[in-house]
């Protein structure tokens, strides 16, 4: 079994609190609102990350044990692919509690995540002809015994670097990944990964984090490339179909 400590870590999704930086697509892109809102908290030092639209999973592994956890501390190691957990298994390290996010692509092209987040819950490891899913680990909590969720963000990303992980934008033919970034100190830099991420059709924006943070105090901007609407069912009626 999968020691206590590391089965699974409880302060995953909920700790987040961010500010969406909603902006038109057919617009350019205003990172400059964003950088003036850090600059404002002093925050001048960020490190840049693609936003993923996937299904967040929590990996941990003991030795050759490994168990893949969702946001809601349910147990998906028997659902997902196989590939994925013996890549964890083969990892350079004891131990690992390491954040993530599972995707799915379909003959090489990705798939939203309410796709992945429904077939995950229906089958069991066998993928179809042409199905390949991916996860791409963004951070990291606890390495060879050592707690390391106190560290901040540049030194936790360190930690998953010495994993020799691939670092691809498009991770179509890998089954583990690491998440590329940038460390920017400015606005003529943060506006140029912005623009180089959002043209991706597979993420949703980018991911900016302050890089002195550690991950018990995170707080990070989620800077989307579409608009959100919340809507309530007022009524529902049936249909033919």
């Amino acid at each position: 079994m999968l020691k206590a400590e590391i089965s699974p870590t409880r302060f995953n999704g909920r700790r987040h609190v961010y500010d969406a930086f909603i902006f038109d697509v057919r617009k350019p892109i205003r990172t400059i609102d964003v950088y003036n809102y850090l600059q404002k908290r002093n925050i001048k030092d960020v490190i840049v990350e693609p936003k993923y639209d996937g299904l967040y999973v929590q990996v941990a592994k003991d030795g050759s044990e490994v168990r893949v956890w969702s946001d809601l501390g349910n147990d998906l190691t028997a659902n997902i692919s196989s590939k994925i957990v013996e890549e964890v298994k083969q990892l350079p390290c004891k131990t690992l509690v390491a954040e993530g996010e599972l995707e799915l692509f379909i003959s090489g092209k990705h798939e939203a995540r309410g796709l992945i987040t429904g077939l995950i819950h229906r089958r069991k490891r066998n993928l179809p002809p042409r199905v390949h899913e991916v996860v791409t680990l963004f951070d990291c909590l606890y390495l060879n015994g050592i707690d390391i969720s106190a560290k901040n963000t540049q030194e936790r990303l360190d930690s998953l670097k010495n994993l020799k992980l691939p670092q691809l934008l498009n991770p179509v033919r890998v089954s583990l990944n690491m998440v590329p970034y940038w460390r920017v100190k400015n606005p003529t830099a943060l506006q140029a990964v912005a623009k180089k991420i959002c043209k991706l059709r597979h993420f949703e924006g980018i991911i900016i984090k302050p890089t002195n943070q550690t991950a018990r105090n995170l707080r990070f901007i989620k800077f989307k490339k579409y608009i959100e609407f919340a809507l309530s069912v007022l009524k529902r009626i049936p249909t033919r179909t």
